[in-house]
C-alpha cells in the first residue's frame, strides 16, 4: 500500500473513531451506541445458528446440540469477514470503505483495533488515543496501550531512505494456540516482504541461510529487535540444518542484538552448545533464555527444562529440581507437562473440571450482555481468538461465570473454559471430579468400526489437526477431524481400510476417524518409522517422503534433541502439541502414558507401547 493510500485509510479510521462517518445509520446513533449496541432480540432479524459443539452418536454421526446465536444479519456478517480479510492482506483503505458501509456497528471497536495493531507504528497516535478513550475496557485496550507507549518512546518508522524497512501489517497468532501467544508478536514491527524473502532463502539450505543473514546485515532496521528476531529465526533453521557452529554464532549475535530480551535466541544458542558437548555453556544460555521477556511460553518452559537437564548432568539435583519447577509453571506446554511428571506433582489437567451441559439459559444470559453479543458476532465472522478474548473479559462477572465457561467450551475455546471452571465450586461439593465430570468436556469420537489406535492418541490428533471441527478443510486440501488428504483416503482404501467409501465424505466423523487411525497404523509400520512415536507423528504431519528426505540421525540417542532438530518448524510444533495432548487425554481417560514415562526417563517413546496399554477396552466416553 502506498503512503497516500495508508494515510487515507488512517483518516477513515479516525473519522469512525470520531463518529463522523456519513452513513444514514451511523448518523442517527449516539456515541455510546458505537461502544456497544444495545442487545437486540435474537429473533428480531434473520439470524443464523450453528451447532454449539460437536457431539456424535454411537455410530459416529453428528447430533444437533444447543445452537449458538449468529446475531449479525448475513450481509453485515459477510462484510465484516471481508473487512478482517482485507486488513490481514494489508488493504486498509478498502477495509475502511467497507467499514463505513456497516449497519450493525457492534464489531467496530474490534475492526479498528485490528487495523491499528496491524498498522503498528503507522497508526496515528491521535487515533490510538481516541480509541482508548472510547473503549478503555475492550480486550484490545492493553495491546493498544503498549502500542501507544512504543509510539511515544521509540523512534517512529518514518525514514524511508534506501534500505529502510517499513513495517507492514502482520497476521494474528493462529487459533487455537492462544496459550502460545508470543509477547514479541505484539511489539515487533515486521515487514511482510522481508519476512517472506528470508523464509524463501532459508528453504535453500545452508547457503540460503547465509544469504538470509547477508540480507539482514544489509538492511537498515528502524527497530533493532526486529533484526534480532530475524537472526534468531535464521539460527533456529541453521540448527535444524545441522550447521551447529553457524547456529551458535547467529544465535549469540541475535541475543546480543536484543539485549537478551528475545528468548528464542538464547534457546537456540543453548541447543547448539548442548549439541557440541558444552553442557555448562548450554545451561547458562538456557537460564538466560528462560528469563527473557519477549518469549513464547513454550520456549520459556523449554529453556527452563533444558537448564534442569544441564544441572542434572552436572550432578546438581537440587538446582535441577528448581528449574523443573520453573518449567512446570507452564503446565499447558510440552515441556511443562514433562517437568510436572518428573516432579511427581502434576498440575491440574488443562482440560479437566468440566462444566455441566450447555443450556438455553446459558446462551441467553451471555447474549443479553453487550460483550456477549460481540463474542457471538466474532464467532459468526470467523474470529475465534477475538471471541475468546471477549469472553475472557466477561469472567469477572461472577453470576455469569459458569454460563461463560459453558459457552466457551461449546464454541471450542477449551482452554478458556477450563481456566474459568477451575474457579467454580465443584458439583456435589469439594473434590467432585468423578468420571462423568472428567469426560463431559470431550466430544464423542467413534470410528466407524471402533478404535484400533489408543483413543487418547486419536483424540490428541483430532485436537491438534482440526480442534474437533469435522468441517475443517486446510489450504492443502486436508479434510475433517484427522485432516485426511483425499489421496491418502484413496490409498488407505486400496490398502484394505474398513472405511471403504470410494469418494466418500471425509467430513463424516466416523469415516474420517477410521481412515485417520488406519493411516497411523500404516505409518507405524514403515521402515523409516518402525513404531517410533516421534517419527510417526513427524511423518503424519510432514508426510513419509519428507521424513525420509531429512536423513536425520538420532542426535546421539537423545529424543528431545532429535525433536528440536526436526527441520520443519511446523512439524516440531506438531510433535510437541500432539504429545502434550496425548498425555492430557490419557490422564482424563485414566489410562497409562507410556510415552510420557519413557520421555521423562530419556528414552524413545514407541507407538507399539501405546498400543499395548489397555486402550481397546471400553472407554468411558460421554453420551
Amino acid at each position: 500500500m502506498t503512503n497516500r493510500a495508508r494515510g487515507a485509510a488512517m483518516l477513515a479510521s479516525a473519522a469512525i473513531l470520531a463518529g463522523a462517518v456519513c452513513t444514514p445509520v451511523l448518523a442517527q446513533r449516539q456515541d455510546d451506541a458505537l461502544v456497544h449496541d444495545a442487545p437486540r432480540r435474537l429473533d428480531a432479524a434473520p439470524v443464523e445458528v450453528a451447532s454449539a459443539s460437536l457431539r456424535l452418536s454411537g455410530a459416529g454421526h453428528a447430533v444437533e446440540s444447543i445452537p449458538l446465536p449468529r446475531p449479525l444479519d448475513p450481509v453485515d456478517a459477510a462484510r465484516i469477514a471481508r473487512i478482517f480479510a482485507l486488513q490481514g492482506a494489508g488493504d486498509l483503505e478498502q477495509a475502511a470503505r467497507e467499514t463505513a458501509r456497516l449497519h450493525d456497528r457492534v464489531l467496530v471497536p474490534d475492526i479498528l483495533a485490528d487495523r491499528m495493531l496491524r498498522s503498528g507504528s503507522q497508526a496515528r497516535v491521535a487515533d490510538v488515543t481516541q480509541w482508548l478513550r472510547r473503549w478503555p475496557d475492550h480486550p484490545d485496550a492493553p495491546r493498544l496501550k503498549r502500542l501507544l507507549v512504543v509510539q511515544l518512546h521509540q523512534r517512529p518508522a518514518n525514514d524511508n531512505s534506501p534500505g529502510q524497512v517499513v513495517p507492514t501489517p502482520t497476521s494474528t497468532l493462529p487459533y487455537p494456540l492462544a496459550e502460545e501467544a508470543d509477547p514479541a508478536a505484539f511489539i515487533l514491527r515486521r515487514n511482510r516482504l522481508l519476512d517472506r524473502t528470508v523464509r524463501e532463502r532459508l528453504q535453500q539450505g545452508p547457503t540460503g541461510a547465509r544469504s538470509a543473514l547477508r540480507l539482514v546485515r544489509q538492511t537498515n532496521f528502524p527497530d533493532p529487535l526486529y533484526a534480532a528476531m530475524l537472526r534468531a529465526e535464521i539460527a533456529r533453521t541453521q540448527f535444524a540444518q545441522g550447521e551447529t557452529g553457524d547456529a551458535l554464532r547467529t544465535a549469540m549475535a541475535a541475543s546480543a542484538g536484543s539485549d537478551g530480551r528475545i528468548g528464542l535466541a538464547g534457546f537456540v544458542a543453548g541447543l547448539a552448545a548442548w549439541r557440541t558437548g558444552d553442557r555448562a555453556g548450554a545451561t547458562r544460555r538456557f537460564e538466560q533464555a528462560s528469563r527473557a521477556k519477549l518469549t513464547a511460553p513454550g520456549i520459556t518452559a523449554g529453556a527452563a527444562f533444558w537448564a534442569a537437564r544441564g544441572h542434572a548432568a552436572a550432578g546438581d539435583a537440587a538446582e535441577a529440581r528448581g528449574w523443573l519447577r520453573e518449567a512446570a509453571a507452564y503446565n499447558h506446554t510440552f515441556y511443562g507437562l514433562l517437568a510436572s511428571h518428573l516432579l511427581e506433582t502434576p498440575d491440574a489437567d488443562p482440560a479437566a473440571a468440566a462444566p455441566r451441559v450447555l443450556g438455553e439459559a446459558d446462551v441467553e444470559a451471555v447474549a443479553a450482555m453487550p460483550a456477549g453479543r460481540s463474542a457471538f458476532a466474532l464467532l459468526q465472522v470467523g474470529q475465534p481468538a477475538r471471541a475468546e478474548a471477549t469472553l475472557r473479559a466477561m469472567r469477572g462477572n461472577a453470576p455469569l461465570r459458569g454460563a461463560v465457561a459453558r459457552v466457551a467450551y461449546a464454541a471450542g475455546l477449551t482452554a478458556l473454559a477450563t481456566q474459568i471452571e477451575t474457579t467454580l465450586p465443584a458439583p456435589g461439593g469439594a473434590g467432585g471430579a468423578d468420571v462423568e465430570r472428567i469426560h463431559s468436556r470431550l466430544p464423542r469420537l467413534q470410528p466407524r468400526h471402533g478404535f484400533t489406535v489408543d483413543p487418547a492418541l486419536v483424540y490428541a490428533l483430532a485436537r491438534v489437526e482440526s480442534n474437533f471441527d469435522n468441517r475443517a478443510v486446510s489450504g492443502a486440501g486436508a479434510h475433517g477431524l484427522m485432516q485426511v488428504m483425499p489421496v491418502t483416503a484413496r490409498f488407505m482404501q486400496d490398502q484394505g481400510s474398513p472405511a471403504r467409501h470410494r469418494g466418500g465424505n471425509l467430513a463424516n466423523p466416523a469415516v474420517n476417524l477410521e481412515l485417520g487411525q488406519d493411516y497411523v497404523i500404516y505409518l507405524a509400520g514403515q521402515d523409516g518409522v518402525r513404531s517410533d512415536l516421534i517419527r510417526l507423528l513427524a511423518s503424519y504431519n510432514a508426510g513419509p517422503n519428507a521424513l525420509a528426505s531429512w536423513h536425520m540421525d538420532s542426535e546421539g540417542g537423545d529424543p528431545l534433541l532429535f525433536i528440536e532438530s526436526l527441520p520443519n518448524s511446523e512439524t516440531r510444533d506438531f510433535v510437541h502439541r500432539t504429545l502434550a495432548w496425548l498425555w492430557v487425554y490419557a490422564a482424563r481417560m485414566q489410562r497409562p502414558s507410556p510415552s510420557l514415562d519413557t520421555l521423562a526417563q530419556g528414552g524413545w517413546p514407541r507407538f507399539d507401547e501405546e498400543q499395548h496399554t489397555p486402550r481397546l477396552t471400553p472407554v468411558a466416553l460421554p453420551h
